[in-house]
């Protein structure tokens, strides 16, 4: 890539950064992978970029690949995704900040993503009511299949701090839900917020936003509303210590799969 289209792509990174939510891994086809920023399955691809992803990891029916980008590539993984079974990716962000100009603007992301009780800690904690600064990390995950659906296998938990983990396979022929699992630090998360996303195959111009919320073994079950892409998200917010401006640290948990013609196997 030449050194004006990097920096090109740096400035799309930067401000989708500091306006989406989401970020998830969405497979362009059976070699490549897209890494996404944005809202509501509208995103912006991204380059790949050391400083940002941390680390990548392909788990196939042969392996587990440590997955390597030359700066700058979009779509920003190379993977092989065409083996016979279940394929999972894992993406793990390095630390980025965000500054919040006011409680307003506090409040209404903490909203959003289901954390109004951090505004009580907030206060109670006498942190600032301006320039309210925040560190996060992300981790995404997608699943995708080849082959026939029999004998896929299923999906496990992969030593992330924080990841949703498919309990039930949504690749299975008629399948009318999924059972997803929410795990901080490999032990599972109750009470928390997990939005769902689904874009359909058939109009991906209407997308919907369902929130469901973990019960006490961290589980949530969503309805598969046809073919197209899902993302579950959930985040997880805890105080910053020690000296520095930034007075919160979140992290994100993303699972994604498409369903249908461009990802469901036979």
């Amino acid at each position: 890539m030449q050194f004006r289209s990097l920096i090109l792509a740096c400035g799309i990174l930067v401000a989708a950064e500091a306006s989406a939510h989401e970020f998830w891994i969405e497979p362009d086809s059976g070699t490549t992978a897209h890494v996404r920023v944005g809202q509501m399955l509208v995103g912006e691809p991204l380059p790949f970029l050391d400083r940002i992803i941390r680390s990548a990891r392909h788990y196939s029916p042969d392996g587990v690949q440590e997955l390597e980008g030359r700066q700058g590539d979009i779509p920003a993984l190379s993977v092989d995704l065409t083996a016979p079974g279940l394929h999972l990716i894992t993406v793990e962000t390095a630390p980025a900040y965000v500054v919040f100009e006011d409680l307003a603007e506090f409040r209404d992301y903490l909203d959003y993503e289901g954390l109004g009780r951090v505004m009580d800690e907030h206060r109670s904690r006498g942190a600032p009511d301006r320039e309210i600064a925040e560190g996060y990390l992300r981790y995404a995950r997608t699943l995708s299949a080849a082959g026939p659906a029999k004998g896929l296998g299923a999906d496990a938990p992969r030593g992330l701090r924080y990841e949703l983990v498919a309990a039930t396979s949504p690749f299975i022929a008629g399948a009318q839900t999924v059972e997803v699992h929410l795990l901080w630090e490999g032990q599972p998360q109750a009470d928390t917020q997990v939005s769902v996303f689904h874009r359909p195959e058939a109009d991906p111009a209407t997308v919907t936003r369902a929130l469901l919320t973990s019960d006490a073994d961290g589980r949530v079950v969503a309805g598969l509303n046809g073919p197209g892409l899902y993302l579950f998200n959930a985040v997880h917010m805890i105080a910053a210590e020690g000296p520095g401006s930034v007075v919160w640290q979140s992290h994100w948990a993303s699972l994604s799969f498409q369903l249908g013609a461009k990802g469901q196997p036979e």
